[in-house]
């Protein structure tokens, strides 16, 4: 049975998967290892492959950051002619080389009002690779804690 935490999580999860209008703000995923952070990211992209296959997607992490996502910060024109593009990130509280890479990529998906999730064992605030700036931002998403 799924937690009423978890049931949240998953409902706001697949209105992104399934493109909904409206969705207020950036999501974030927070809760510890083995609420299930990681399997909601990939519910979103197997939905979204699905039924959604010409949106543009990628998942990041800290291992794997592909250098044509990372362009995406300084040349955001991949994402600008797209009509739909989501960008998940788990494990954002292990960006440490990367945090600025990341802030980049992030603000040109916000910036273009396509969706972000995240995941996080921490909350935002507390994560010091990133700016003042960015970790505000992200405290002001719509934050879904799993696991209770």
């Amino acid at each position: 049975q799924m937690l009423p935490e978890n049931r949240a999580a998953y409902d706001r999860c697949m209105r992104v998967a399934n493109l909904e209008e409206g969705i207020a703000a950036p999501l974030v995923l927070m809760g510890g290892t083995g609420q299930g952070k990681t399997h909601l990211l990939w519910a979103i992209v197997n939905q979204v492959r699905e039924r959604h296959p010409h949106t543009a997607l990628a998942l990041i992490t800290p291992r794997e950051f592909p250098l044509r996502v990372r362009q995406l910060a300084r040349n955001p024109d991949p994402i600008q002619k797209s009509r739909h593009a989501i960008l998940l990130v788990d494990g954002l509280s292990h960006f440490r080389e990367d945090a600025a890479d990341l802030e980049g990529v992030v603000s040109a998906f916000l910036d273009n009002h396509f969706s972000v999730v995240r995941a996080t064992t921490r909350p935002p605030i507390q994560i010091e690779a990133f700016s003042t700036d960015f970790r505000r931002r992200l405290t002001a998403a719509d934050m879904v804690t799993l696991g209770g």
